[in-house]
């Protein structure tokens, strides 16, 4: 697979598990639940890099 189509395919990964985070009522994170606080973390840096 092409690495421009690896890149589009994250980057539509990306979207759809930011959209779905944001669907998360802030009580769930607000607690720095751990599973919570490490996704949040991971799709911040990865977001980043693309930007």
């Amino acid at each position: 697979m092409s690495k421009l189509w690896q890149a589009i395919r994250l980057n539509r990964a990306l979207k759809g598990i930011k959209r779905l985070w944001n669907r998360i009522p802030d009580g769930l994170i607000a607690g720095t639940s751990p599973p919570y606080a490490r996704v949040a973390s991971l799709v911040r840096s990865l977001q980043n890099g693309f930007e």
